[in-house]
C-alpha cells in the first residue's frame, strides 16, 4: 500500500501522514528495545551476585541484619521491627523455598513515607532471584538516597504454600566509596 506524500517543486519529497506515523513506531520500538536491554542487564547483574549475598564494592563487611522467621501454612504474616543508622539501603533481600512468594514492605516512618518493597515470585519468573539448593533467593537493588537514621518497620507477607521458614536480610549503612 503506498503511503501519501507531497512532492513539492525541485523534487523534495515531505512526508505523508503514514510515512510519520511508521517512523514515530520505529523511534518507539527502538526506544522499547534499548530499554529492554537495560532492564536485562540490570536483572543478569542482579541474579548473578542474588545467590552468592554479594554487597557493593567497598561496603562494610559486616553482615547484614538478617531477620528468619518461620511462616505458617497458607498466608501469613509477620510484622518486624529493625533499627538502623542514617545512610543507603545496601541489602534488600528475601529468601525462601521455591514454590514460596513472599513480600517485604519496609517503611521508614517521619521520612516522607519512604517504602522499599521488594519480594520473591512463586514461579520462579523474578529476574532478580536465584535457586541455590531448593532456596530462592531474590536481591532488590534501591537508588542509593540518603535516608536518616530511625526503626525501620518491616511487613513480611507469606502469600501462600507450605509451611517455611523466610529470611529477611536488611541493611542500611553508610553510601560506599566510588
Amino acid at each position: 500500500m503506498p503511503s501519501l506524500s507531497v512532492v513539492i517543486a525541485g523534487g523534495v519529497r515531505l512526508p505523508g501522514v503514514i510515512e510519520r506515523a511508521r517512523a514515530r513506531q520505529r523511534r518507539r520500538r527502538e526506544a522499547l528495545a534499548l530499554v529492554a536491554a537495560g532492564i536485562a542487564a540490570t536483572a543478569t547483574a542482579l541474579a548473578a551476585g542474588a545467590g552468592g549475598h554479594a554487597r557493593p564494592p567497598g561496603a562494610s563487611r559486616a553482615p547484614a541484619a538478617a531477620l528468619t522467621r518461620r511462616m505458617a501454612a497458607g498466608r501469613d504474616v509477620a510484622q518486624l521491627s529493625l533499627p538502623e543508622p542514617a545512610g543507603v539501603i545496601l541489602v534488600a533481600r528475601i529468601s525462601a523455598p521455591l514454590g514460596v512468594r513472599a513480600s517485604v514492605d519496609a517503611r521508614l516512618p517521619g521520612v516522607g513515607g519512604y517504602r522499599a518493597a521488594f519480594g520473591t515470585a512463586a514461579d520462579g519468573a523474578n529476574p532478580s532471584c536465584a535457586d541455590r539448593a531448593g532456596i530462592a533467593t531474590c536481591t532488590t537493588a534501591f537508588e542509593w538516597c540518603p535516608l536518616s537514621a530511625g526503626t525501620w518497620h518491616l511487613r513480611l507477607v507469606k502469600f501462600g504454600g507450605p509451611a517455611a521458614a523466610v529470611r529477611v536480610d536488611f541493611e542500611v549503612g553508610r553510601r560506599p566509596a566510588a
